[in-house]
């Protein structure tokens, strides 16, 4: 078998982790881009749960009822399946952005919560500059995403 070699890994490919890796492989690189469910996942209400990841009935009814309002002729349709899962966010609720000061090759871009879709595309773009060693695009002062805000990273 042969050996792969990539530039960057990319864990978890959502909509922040997709354009990361889209704006870090039109710059040439080698990038992997790894993702346990769906790439580009789906997106649905989100409701303070903790870490429970039950489908519920409120949950799917809340679903239900959007889709009667936009594609009724759906609702003759059966479920295939069910899937719920966690949104990320920091304690502050601002996301975690750059560079580990405490793990050095450890880049972040997670903790949007539920505005990682709309954030996304710009995270990518920014945390692709970043990683090539150019100043953040923009002018933007990235000092409060700074991934180390909570303390340091270990493992």
């Amino acid at each position: 078998m042969q050996q792969e070699y990539y530039d960057v890994l990319i864990v978890g490919a959502g909509v922040v982790g997709c354009s990361i890796a889209y704006h870090l492989s039109k710059l040439g690189l080698r990038v992997a881009l790894v993702e346990r469910g769906e790439v580009a996942g789906e997106s649905s209400p989100s409701e303070h749960v903790g870490f429970n990841k039950t489908v519920n009935a409120a949950g799917m009814a809340t679903l239900l009822n959007a889709v009667a309002e936009i594609a009724p002729k759906l609702l003759e349709e059966g479920i295939e399946r069910s899937w719920t899962g966690l949104r990320p966010a920091s304690a502050d609720g601002l996301p975690l952005l750059g560079a580990s000061r405490s793990r050095p090759g450890l880049w972040l871009a997670s903790g949007h919560f539920r505005t990682g879709a709309l954030q996304g595309p710009l995270t990518g773009h920014i945390l692709a500059e970043l990683i090539q060693g150019r100043a953040a695009p923009f002018g933007l002062d990235l000092s409060m995403f700074d991934p180390d805000r909570f303390g340091g990273w270990v493992g």
